[in-house]
């Protein structure tokens, strides 16, 4: 156990973010030098009629005219940014945010052309390299200029300092500008610059990976053998940043959902998996287990009696909530320790219940498990990470009640954990923290006590396009990038009904799954019973005593198995979208293999949009026979897809299209569509002439075309969509009654992070309703930064702030 002096000196130092005048000084000193430069440059380079020569007084005449432009903006900010903070101790938000980017570009900036400035002369010097460098330091501060001018505006039209805009419409400031500023410059050479220098190469080399997987995600084979050829077979990704840049701009604007959750979930792979345990913190206990769904009732003060808990099944169906137990030591009353009771400590007083982010579509609580496992054995408590199910199959509220129904359940069954549940807290960071919050709503609702403290890590708090400045960081943020971003809030924000096929009455009759799995890591247990949650000791002894061969056997038929089947391209939204249904038997599982999707042609198509599809689909089926017979669930159709300049190109067509007697037609038309020989490929079909003219639009690839012009463009209507305003998905706007009801919260974020206006005005909200609330804000690190604790000394500090603010929230403060 670490003494409080050494958490205290891990968590103190160099973390908060601090703002001094000798900073501010300092900054505008560096800018005039930079201006110094530029001209000495535009000097230097006058006699130069070389193209680079050329090009470098450009850019420097460009940069410096910039840089004049941008100072009397950036003072201006800085003249009205503290009526937006906290308070005057956490100095902090959106607008402070764009004020240390600027400050971050123009260091960047100042290193490149001061190198040039001392080695222009120099017979070595490659004036070809830092052409370009410079023309992104001049590309950075112009995008920047007109980032601020725009914020400039939002201060105008807030209201009493409040971060939110008043209006909650696709259509402001943020969307408008994602459609006109340069993002090329944050994405490419400069990616990261904004960051803390330990952070850069590990952004710089998610930014690659990301256009190598987009390259990826369109061939066939294993996703990660893919991924690997890719690296080999795509230097120019590497060696050329400006292409990377432009991959992931057009990759980010016009992904669906589905490659963003298959990107992020590339942590979740099996090398990732075994890394905590290499590396990182060891505990004794780490074990999933799942909980089943059934009834379960907790006495509710506000009702006076014992009320139903609902059992989760939104979307899915009732269907088991996975769930993660790490603790440094094994303890009395915990799951599979009956045995040794004897032996062992006695139940903590302590637990903390954590639920993890990745916008609601992607991780789990195995890719946060390095920094789960330091946290579990510095405090010396339980940590129970909830693998609640993801979008986009299980949307809102499925996340939530997964969340509400494993705390009702560890009310009633926490000796299985280890504790006595005396000293709850809540733990959760991004979309996990979000529904933290919400489960808290939900339990002062229905009058369920709640946990004795939240700890929120750069949560969204409102789930809208309210603009705020911060989340304007969304056009520059390598791992949440604007597409990205839009997409999760539609997914999420807006959730479908309830299959057809499968209505309400039927979902209700779904059976009650009593399967419990449990898995324990270091032993490699795995059982199944057909029992409730009251006999998991019993079967886990039972499993822990049984035969070697027997074991063996067992293991066989549960094993989780590796996907071969061919991965799903990248798709892009058209007039026809077919919606891919996902292989997977729950939550946990199918994130093995988030890739991995299989399509139901007897599903009946309710909607006109059905999904894109693959331009090279001749290939695939021109030896299918008219007579052939199609298995009503096949693995989706994948083709190498032809590359436009250094982008890919995706389209898919509508299952219509697939029918045995629309292939012929469909062969004919699209083969001479793509070698030429016909200006559009129309696919014939007697029940589709009313999608004649959404065909020709998708299909249309003339000769004589410009080859820039085959790269789909996201069409404006597919962000015209209303998040509803509920108060379980957006806490913000949840009632003051409630609110002023929450337990002692805690907030952390930092100031380079999209969602620290939501963290500002969530604090300042629940500090006029009287709550005990602190709020935190640290340096320049990602959304995210937990996962890079053990990469990162900066991180690594901010993650033990994060465990200094829960052990005091746990009451455990003395004895740390």
């Amino acid at each position: 156990m670490e003494s409080d002096n050494a958490l205290n000196k891990s968590a103190g130092i160099g973390v908060n973010f601090v703002i001094s005048k000798s900073m501010t000084e300092k900054k505008y000193e560096m800018v005039n030098e930079l201006i110094r430069m530029c001209s000495s440059n535009v000097e230097y380079y006058k006699n130069d009629k070389s193209f680079v020569g050329t090009r470098m007084q450009h850019n420097f005449e460009k940069l410096k005219e910039f840089l004049e432009k941008s100072v009397p903006v950036i003072k201006e900010i800085e003249s009205f940014a503290h009526l937006y903070d906290y308070d005057e101790n956490t100095p902090g938000n959106g607008y402070r945010s764009f004020v240390h980017i600027f400050d971050s570009a123009v260091k960047y900036s100042l290193k490149h052309c001061q190198y040039v400035t001392e080695n222009r002369g120099s017979l070595l010097f490659r004036k070809s390299l830092y052409q370009k460098e410079i023309d992104v330091c001049s590309q950075l501060i112009e995008s920047l200029y007109q980032i601020c001018s725009d914020l400039v505006k939002m201060h105008e039209n807030s209201e009493g300092g409040n971060l939110y805009s008043k209006e909650w419409s696709y259509d402001n400031l943020i969307t408008r500008g994602a459609k006109v500023i340069n993002q090329t410059c944050f994405y490419g050479r400069a990616v990261g610059f904004q960051f803390e220098q330990s952070l850069r190469s590990v952004l710089k080399f998610l930014a690659v990976s990301l256009a190598c997987f987009s390259e990826a995600y369109f061939t066939n084979g294993f996703k990660f053998m893919k991924t690997t050829n890719y690296f080999l077979k795509h230097p120019s990704y590497f060696l050329d940043p400006e292409m990377c840049a432009r991959r992931i701009i057009n990759v980010s604007h016009n992904a669906d959902v589905k490659f963003c959750k298959s990107f992020w979930t590339l942590g979740e792979s099996k090398l990732m998996h075994a890394l905590p345990r290499l590396v990182g913190y060891k505990v004794d206990v780490n074990r999933v287990f799942k909980i089943p769904p059934e009834p379960l009732q907790i006495y509710s003060k506000k009702f006076d009696k014992m009320i139903d808990i609902p059992v989760p099944h939104s979307h899915i169906g009732k269907d088991p909530v996975s769930c993660r137990l790490l603790c440094a030591r094994r303890r009395k009353g915990m799951v599979g320790e009956k045995l040794a009771e004897a032996n062992l400590p006695e139940p903590s007083k302590y637990l903390i219940i954590h639920t993890h982010g990745g916008g609601w579509i992607a991780t789990s609580s195995k890719s946060h498990e390095f920094y789960l496992r330091e946290w579990a054995d510095r405090l010396d408590c339980p940590v129970l990470s909830i693998d609640y199910h993801l979008a986009p199959k299980a949307t809102f509220p499925r996340g939530l009640e997964d969340v509400f129904y494993t705390y009702c359940w560890i009310l009633k069954n926490c000796e299985l954990l280890g504790t006595t549940a005396e000293n709850i807290v809540f733990c959760g960071d991004s979309a996990g923290a979000n529904l933290n919050t919400a489960c808290i709503i939900k339990c002062i609702e229905m009058g369920i006590p709640t946990v004795k403290g939240i700890f929120n890590a750069y949560s969204p708090f409102l789930v809208n396009f309210a603009q705020t400045p911060a989340r304007y960081l969304v056009v520059q943020d390598p791992l949440v990038p604007y597409g990205f971003i839009m997409r999760i809030f539609k997914t999420y924000g807006t959730p479908v009904p309830i299959n057809d096929d499968k209505d309400e009455k039927e979902i209700e009759n779904v059976s009650d799954e009593k399967i419990t799995d449990i898995q324990d890591e270091k032993d490699g247990a795995t059982l199944l019973s057909p029992e409730s949650s009251k006999s998991l000791e019993a079967i886990w002894q039972k499993v822990k005593s049984t035969e070697e061969p027997d074991w063996h056997s067992n293991l066989n038929s549960i094993q989780e198995t590796s996907s071969e089947e061919p991965v799903s391209p990248l798709v892009y939204r058209s007039d026809s979208i077919v919606e891919p249904q996902f292989a997977e038997t729950s939550n946990y599982d199918d994130d093995e293999d988030a890739l991995e999707m299989k399509i139901d042609l007897k599903k009946e198509i309710t909607d006109e949009k059905e999904e894109n599809f693959v331009n090279d689909f001749v290939k695939k089926y021109e030896t299918t026979s008219s007579n052939s017979i199609i298995d009503p669930i096949i693995t989706r159709p994948r083709m190498n897809s032809r590359t436009l300049s250094e982008e890919n190109i995706v389209v898919d067509v509508g299952i219509d299209a697939l029918k045995i007697e629309n292939l012929q037609n469909a062969m004919t038309n699209i083969k001479n569509a793509v070698s030429g020989s016909s200006e559009t490929a129309i696919i014939s079909s007697s029940n589709m002439s009313n999608k004649n003219e959404t065909l020709k639009r998708n299909f249309a690839f003339s000769e004589h075309r410009d080859r820039s012009e085959g790269i789909p463009k996201a069409p404006e209507d597919e962000f015209l969509f209303t998040v509803p305003r509920n108060h379980l998905m957006s806490p913000y706007i949840a009632p003051d009654e409630i609110l002023r009801q929450f337990p002692k919260t805690n907030i952390l974020t930092s100031i380079t992070d999209p969602c620290i206006d939501d963290c500002v005005e969530m604090a300042k909200k629940l500090r006029a309703l009287n709550v005990n609330i602190e709020l935190d804000i640290v340096g320049a690190l990602p959304h995210g930064f937990l996962n890079f604790a053990h990469i990162s000394k900066e991180c690594h500090d901010a993650s033990m702030l994060c465990l200094k603010r829960i052990a005091t929230l746990l009451g455990m403060k003395n004895e740390v």
